[in-house]
């Protein structure tokens, strides 16, 4: 290996070193953002789906016929 004049060996494997432990850290980002951008796509799927269900229910009920009426809702919302 040719090592230029203005580093010494222990110099460049010290660069080596240090890029090595860059390299090992940019692969553990990018394993990072790729599990954020997968769980983000669940979450934005998940509020689409609770967004639907709030529509079809309406304003919340505060008569307890009502109440059970959407809690049925609900429930079959849940089980489709």
């Amino acid at each position: 290996m040719i090592v230029h004049s203005y580093f010494s060996e222990d110099r460049w494997k010290s660069v080596q070193q240090g890029s090595l432990s860059r390299c090992i850290a940019l692969e553990g980002i990018e394993a990072n953002l790729a599990n954020f951008t997968e769980q983000s796509q669940f979450l934005k799927s998940w509020l689409n789906q609770k967004e639907k269900m709030l529509n079809v229910l309406g304003p919340l009920a505060t008569e307890p016929s009502m109440v059970k009426s959407q809690l049925h809702q609900v429930q079959v919302t849940h089980s489709l």
